[in-house]
């Protein structure tokens, strides 16, 4: 895991109001986050989804931060919500191609416009320069898909960036209260091995084959699937773009496949 940059960070010690805190993200994770990773994923791939049903996992989304805050101010790292929200892509690793280093940002604006309607300019000035204005009304319902309509994007709003974002917040099976505040540090540089890791994948050899059929970058389905080709983002037109896995996951599979595997045998 990645290390905050900040130049005063303590040496990370569990006080017992840090462990209180790493303690309430674990049940809110264990209630809510994971949860609705899985609902969210399953009425996504029956197309079953529902506008509210939507919200309520993005309002579930945006509330992590603040879960994650609570943490960060018992360790001593002070950061405020914005800035968090700015740069939570790359400090909690959510993966993307078309739409990256903003996805937290796109949930925590549609969040704050089904509050206030719409998004204040002044607290949003980046956002609505990239995307307009955000509204709870960019989101509509499309044969059982969400779509996300801003301007120069028509995307599926669950796909591209709520999955990615909820993945991110659930992909790590923390051991004790411990892990949980090194997470809330910032960083997981083994998101997308656990991506491969899924619990689905039980047997390393099914987990091999699945590393080696890529799904979308963008909206994690395969070729057959994908529907990016509809999809526009920032005035261009979407397609099918392949993650494979990187060799250090192969590497990682293949060990797990069988224990005579060494990478340094074939150089």
């Amino acid at each position: 895991m990645t290390k905050s940059t900040e130049s005063d960070s303590p040496d990370l010690a569990i006080s017992e109001g840090c462990r209180s805190a790493c303690a309430d993200y674990l049940k809110y994770l264990d209630t809510f986050l994971i949860p609705v990773q899985e609902e969210l994923r399953t009425s996504s791939e029956v197309r079953t989804l529902k506008l509210h049903q939507v919200i309520g996992a993005n309002l579930c989304a945006a509330h992590a931060v603040d879960y994650i805050i609570a943490i960060r101010k018992k360790i001593g790292l002070c950061t405020p919500r914005g800035p968090l929200v700015q740069s939570f892509d790359t400090e909690f690793a959510v993966t993307g191609a078309r739409i990256q280093g903003g996805k937290m940002a796109l949930v925590d604006a549609v969040n704050n416009a089904m509050k206030h309607i719409r998004i204040e300019p002044t607290r949003y000035q980046d956002l609505i320069q990239k995307y307009g204005q955000v509204s709870f009304e960019c989101l509509v319902e499309d044969e059982g898909r969400i779509l996300c309509l801003l301007d120069g994007f028509r995307f599926d709003y669950v796909r591209v960036v709520l999955l990615p974002v909820l993945q991110a917040l659930c992909a790590w099976h923390f051991e004790d209260e411990e892990e949980v505040a090194e997470f809330a540090r910032g960083g997981m540089e083994d998101i997308a091995h656990a991506a491969y890791s899924d619990l689905d994948d039980d047997d390393p050899i099914d987990a091999l084959i699945n590393a080696c059929n890529p799904t979308c970058i963008n909206c994690d389905e395969g070729e057959e699937d994908c529907q990016c080709a509809e999809y526009i983002f920032a005035g261009e037109a979407g397609e099918f773009e392949a993650r494979f896995a990187t060799s250090a996951e192969l590497d990682t599979l293949l060990s797990e496949v069988s224990g005579a595997y060494r990478r340094d045998r074939l150089i």
